[in-house]
């Protein structure tokens, strides 16, 4: 068995043997690369930064790259931010080939993208659909802290064992909630297997969707639970009454169960988008206008013009201040059941409001990887005159790349021959440009004439 010094030295000589190869492979397979960077503090108070590189090969197969894991210097600067990612850069040869960088919304990580030459910044959509949320579920976060107390019950051991015990033995206690579940997680509940019983999950303010998925289990499991409720209520020793007393405070009352169903219902969207959208192993970027096209018709109600104001930050439910117990004052009021009437219709009001603060109109530029998406491009989404002009542009940007692709190889011809084979050779060249123009109109129009491919299919290919 190896001790730790044997294997860091297995590492380190892996990673001397792996960079190069992919620093080589970067060089012949990528024209251009795209980045993927974000920031986060460890337990020790230092901050880190990820960097991931994605391109498309000679052969269209997406390629994903973790390039590294480096210390950033305090205070975290865009102008740190920038060296950093200049170090890393330099070190895998990558500065001419990087053509955007996605990141948060994060001030300091947009001033560094923006301080860096023929870079374009691009904002993390999953990332801004979290924001979205978070900033909407403000309303409800009485009823947030209330949920996170009953989950944190059945996290320790004793209560987490018992809610499985109940689970062998009431097997069908949640057929009223059996659709909450997905096939997947169904096929895992087995009287016989022990070990796949289902438990609650955590929910934890840092990560994605964590509040909707620790919902849906808890609905999901919700039968059980108040099954064990009255089970502990009537056992005779002290330690079952004991835990039975102190579940009755704590459990939330069935307006409270009604609200948190509803707003999984609502939610459901965006935490399949916020999946979707944060893929590494396929194509993501024309998949975002659609994507929020649809989630604006979820939220779309008659409070949609609701002018309540707005003025969180950008950083609501991105720390960990919201957790339970930070204050007295959060305390008392999670200790009494909400009035939950029209909270339901206040979440949407925000979400939509959100939604419209974040991506107020859909821009022409933001439309072209959709049209260039074989599963897309009919832009059912969008009007007609953002399909015109979307086209128009599309023409537009492919007729200059044509010709700028064509100038570039005249450049780079010799330049040795006589005048008048240099005059013919122009005549040539702006009859060869003269018929290029019909080729592009041509294959832009007979690309978009094809039928769209099914969602599931790879657009590459």
């Amino acid at each position: 068995m190896p001790d730790e010094k044997g294997i860091k030295k297995v590492i380190y000589k892996a990673y001397k043997f792996t960079m190069p190869a992919l620093i080589e492979k970067i060089k012949v397979d990528a024209k251009s690369v795209s980045i993927t960077t974000d920031m986060w503090t460890a337990r020790n108070g230092q901050g880190y930064i990820g960097v991931t590189c994605s391109y498309i090969d000679t052969k269209f197969n997406l390629n994903e790259i973790t390039l590294t894991v480096n210390y950033v210097r305090y205070p975290h600067t865009a102008q740190h931010v920038a060296e950093s990612l200049d170090e890393v850069f330099n070190e895998w040869n990558l500065r001419d080939k990087v053509f955007t960088i996605t990141t948060d919304n994060a001030a300091n990580m947009k001033k560094a993208i923006a301080s860096m030459s023929n870079i374009r910044w691009q904002e993390c959509s999953a990332h801004t659909l979290q924001l979205i949320v978070g900033k909407a579920l403000v309303p409800v976060k009485a009823l947030i802290m209330r949920v996170k107390r009953l989950i944190k019950f059945f996290m320790r051991p004793k209560q987490s064992e018992r809610l499985e015990d109940i689970q062998k033995k009431y097997p069908n206690a949640n057929l009223e909630n059996d659709e909450l579940l997905d096939e997947a997680e169904k096929e895992t509940i087995d009287v016989k297997d022990t070990a796949k019983y289902l438990q609650l999950i955590n929910d934890v303010s840092t990560r994605w969707n964590s509040s909707y998925l620790a919902w849906v289990r808890l609905l999901y499991l919700k039968g059980w639970i108040k099954i064990l409720f009255n089970v502990l209520s009537c056992n005779m020793d002290l330690d079952s009454k004991k835990d039975a007393k102190r579940l009755k405070q704590i459990m939330i009352t069935d307006d409270e169960w009604d609200l948190i169903a509803d707003l999984t219902e609502v939610l459901s969207t965006f935490a399949d988008a916020t999946e979707d959208l944060g893929g590494g192993k396929y194509v993501t970027n024309s998949m975002r206008t659609p994507m929020l096209m649809e989630i604006i018709k979820t939220v779309t109600t008659d409070l949609a013009n609701n002018q309540d104001s707005d003025e969180e930050e950008d950083d609501v439910f991105e720390n960990n201040d919201a957790e339970e117990g930070q204050d007295s004052t959060q305390n008392s009021k999670i200790n009494e059941p909400i009035n939950t009437f029209g909270l339901l219709d206040e979440v949407k009001s925000k979400l939509y409001k959100n939604i419209k603060k974040y991506y107020p109109t859909l821009f022409t530029e933001s439309l072209i990887p959709s049209i260039l998406d074989p599963r897309f491009k009919k832009l059912d989404f969008a009007s007609e005159a953002q399909k015109i002009e979307t086209k128009r542009h599309l023409q537009e940007l492919f007729n200059n790349e044509k010709v700028n692709y064509q100038n570039n190889q005249a450049a780079s011809s010799t330049q040795s021959t006589t005048q008048s084979k240099s005059s013919k050779k122009r005549k040539t060249l702006m009859a060869r440009l003269s018929k290029a123009n019909v080729v592009v109109i041509n294959e832009i129009e007979e690309y978009l004439q094809l039928p769209e491919i099914a969602l599931d299919s790879n657009p590459l290919m």
